[in-house]
This record gives C-alpha cells, structure tokens and sequence, in this order.
C-alpha cells in the first residue's frame, strides 16, 4: 500500500536549555499529507492516517510518563512528517498541557483526558498539514 506507509525513524529526547518544557521527536514517513485531498477517498485517507498518528503520540507521551517521570507540568511532542519523494518535512508541535500530564499520572479522570487528547492532537494535526 503505497499511501499507507508509515515508518518511524526515530524517538529520541532532546533537551533545551532555553525552555522548561521536555520535548520528545516523533517522526513519521508518509506521503498522505503532501497529496492533494481532490477527492473523498483521499480525504479519507488523510483522516485514517492522522488518527493512527494520535494514537502514536497518545502512545509515546504515556510510555514517556511512565518511564521518565515528568518534573514539568507539561511537554512537547515534536511530530515531524518525514516525505520521501519530494525531502520535505512538516513539524508539528503538540503541547501536552498539565491537565493531560496529571490525568495520565494519576489516572483519575483518564478516561476524560484520554479522549481529549486523542481529539486536540487528530484536529491539530490536521489543520497543521
């Protein structure tokens, strides 16, 4: 399936002198968002795949908690989509604010935040490409 590749390079920290804020890389490779959505299977297809990418940065942000505890109140996830054809890059920051940090911390309200995480990151990431 040529327009449903996706890849993941690389998860690495990156630390900043200049912010508080830790930030995660999260890279995918995908033409999806490069094509143009003329059509409503397109359209489609770019839906699906930033879905699937909310769930990935859901993914990497709880195993991120669970494994590093977080000593700020909030993060980033920097998403970058990665295209073969044409070495461009679209970067997207996704800003995990206290209120998600906590929910997944605790888990009270998990079920809550969960999902408002999962719909700020699917509309964010589509009005960002």
């Amino acid at each position: 399936m040529k327009y449903f590749y996706l890849l993941f390079l690389s998860i690495s920290l990156s630390f900043s002198q200049d912010l508080k804020d830790e930030k995660l890389d999260l890279v995918v490779v995908s033409n999806i968002p490069y094509s143009y959505a003329k059509d409503d299977l397109t359209r489609f297809k770019v839906s699906f795949e930033v879905q699937q990418w909310s769930v990935e940065i859901l993914k990497l942000v709880l195993k991120e908690i669970k494994e590093n505890p977080v000593n700020e109140d909030s993060f980033t996830v920097n998403f970058k989509i990665y295209n073969e054809e044409r070495n461009r890059i679209i970067k997207i920051p996704i800003k995990v604010e206290e209120k998600f940090v906590l929910a997944f911390k605790t888990e009270k309200g998990f079920n809550e935040k969960y999902y408002d995480f999962m719909n700020n990151t699917y509309q964010w990431i589509l009005r960002s490409i």
